[in-house]
């Protein structure tokens, strides 16, 4: 199993939005929790696209926080009935060349089990 290592102060973390997008109305919500982590001592990154209906975008955001080596962790927005959109326009090689705490609620359990399952299917493969 691949493990990320654990977060420390002053680490960064991205934000995407993977599956419902942030709406005007959860805006302020959002800077809540993004000024809840920095007073923990994290500095936060948002992607560009956490109010995109568009998943090829949605999916950019995941592709590229997962590429970037100073990211240490990435948080969901929010949950939603989407995410399987992103499925296509993940690059699923790179998330596994480049653990990551990755976090969220329901809907990111879609892409979270095809991350587990390419872990499992590459580690069953090593004997």
């Amino acid at each position: 199993m691949i493990l990320p290592r654990r977060l420390e102060i002053g680490d960064n973390i991205g934000i995407c939005s993977p599956s419902d997008p942030i709406k005007k109305e959860k805006v302020s919500q959002l800077g809540k929790g993004i000024n809840f982590l920095e007073k923990l001592g994290f500095k936060v990154f948002k992607g560009n696209y956490l109010d995109s209906y568009n998943p090829i975008k949605r999916a950019e955001d995941i592709n590229e926080l997962f590429k970037d080596k100073k990211i240490k962790a990435i948080i969901s927005t929010q949950g939603g009935d989407s995410a399987e959109q992103l499925l296509p326009y993940i690059d699923w090689d790179t998330i596994k060349n480049n653990p990551k705490i990755f976090r969220g609620i329901s809907d990111i359990t879609i892409p979270l089990n095809v991350i587990q399952k390419e872990n499992l299917k590459e580690n069953s493969e090593v004997t």
